[in-house]
């Protein structure tokens, strides 16, 4: 009866062992989703002047977070907020993922004429929060508009940026 009850006790104990090896090296595999950049968002006010959106790639981070990088190449101040939508290509439409919990901050800001700003952005963490992960193109778009002199001169343009970003 001691030897049986010994024998179980070790076959346990080994199996708890076994069970949290194997949980260890499931923790341990590396994602190898990666973000790639395929189209900027622009906006052509003239032939001269316009406004893009571009995600880039930041170096070093093994892909955890890119650049969203934001560029006024008019006479005019730019202005926008720091929320986005996201949506995903399924088939040939566009679907809108909801970002559930997401708390933007509600500001206004500008961009004078002629600059450039850029915001870390954790695509590959969203599309795994918000879309389970999945595979494939996505796109951010953020409203903007153009006004004449400071943030609070005159509107002279409206519109929606949408770069597009895969999963792969």
């Amino acid at each position: 009866m001691y030897i049986m009850k010994r024998s179980i006790f070790l076959i346990s104990v080994f199996l708890l062992i076994l069970a949290g090896i194997y949980s260890a090296c499931k923790e341990k595999e590396e994602d190898t989703r990666e973000v790639y950049s395929i189209k900027e968002g622009r906006f052509d006010l003239n032939e001269n002047e316009f406004v893009a959106m571009r995600i880039l790639t930041e170096e070093g981070t093994n892909n955890s977070s890119s650049i969203l990088r934001i560029e006024n190449h008019t006479e005019k101040t730019l202005q926008y907020g720091r929320e986005y939508s996201l949506e995903y290509l399924n088939g040939n439409n566009w679907e809108s993922i909801p970002l559930r919990d997401v708390l933007w901050e509600l500001i206004g800001l500008g961009l004078s004429a002629d600059e450039t700003t850029e915001d870390k952005i954790y695509l590959l963490s969203m599309v795994k929060a918000y879309n389970n992960g999945k595979k494939g193109r996505y796109r951010l778009t953020k409203d903007f508009s153009l006004r004449v002199g400071s943030p609070l001169g005159e509107v002279t343009s409206a519109f929606f940026l949408s770069p597009e970003f895969e999963i792969r």
